[in-house]
């Protein structure tokens, strides 16, 4: 069966969104996680925003493993709306690394369990005079972040950018 509904992130009406129930909308998780410090439930996975630590893609992944999680995974609308909520709760001007990239084949964007990443709404972020979707870095933007002036949508930057880790276990 498949789901067509409105859907509403920041403000914004995404239209002829389809998805199969098990699929995009809902990923079987259930609501009511207990996190260990300083992780927090969010849609039944525990998050952890640090925003005192700052780093590469690479280092920030390594930096959340060695909390026994790792970079964020977005592939639910529904979680990624929920940690879109919980961003704008406890975040002001920050941006995170989160665990998509396509630094193994240049335009094939992965999760790092090797998912592929939806492309355009409602994940990704319009951006410039053009109003241009992103990703649109070429091979010099390889790595998947959220970006406050962006409202949290996703961009393509260089890997080697400094910013803080969007942890999930």
């Amino acid at each position: 069966m498949v789901r067509h509904a409105p859907l509403v992130l920041m403000g914004t009406l995404v239209m002829g969104v389809s998805a199969t129930p098990m699929n995009l909308f809902d990923d079987g998780r259930a609501d009511n996680s207990t996190c260990p410090g300083p992780f927090v439930p969010v849609h039944g996975y525990c998050v952890f925003l640090d925003h005192t630590v700052k780093g590469t893609w690479q280092e920030m992944r390594e930096y959340c493993q060695s909390l026994d999680s790792d970079l964020a995974i977005l592939s639910s609308v529904k979680f990624y709306f929920e940690s879109l909520q919980y961003l704008k709760l406890t975040t002001t001007k920050a941006a995170f690394w989160i665990g998509a990239s396509d630094l193994d084949t240049e335009g094939q964007w992965l999760w790092i369990d090797g998912t592929p990443v939806v492309m355009g709404a409602p994940y990704w972020a319009n951006y410039g005079c053009n109003n241009q979707i992103q990703p649109a870095g070429g091979t010099n933007q390889n790595c998947a972040i959220l970006e406050n002036y962006l409202s949290y949508y996703l961009n393509d930057v260089n890997c080697s950018y400094k910013a803080n880790p969007f942890c999930v276990m």
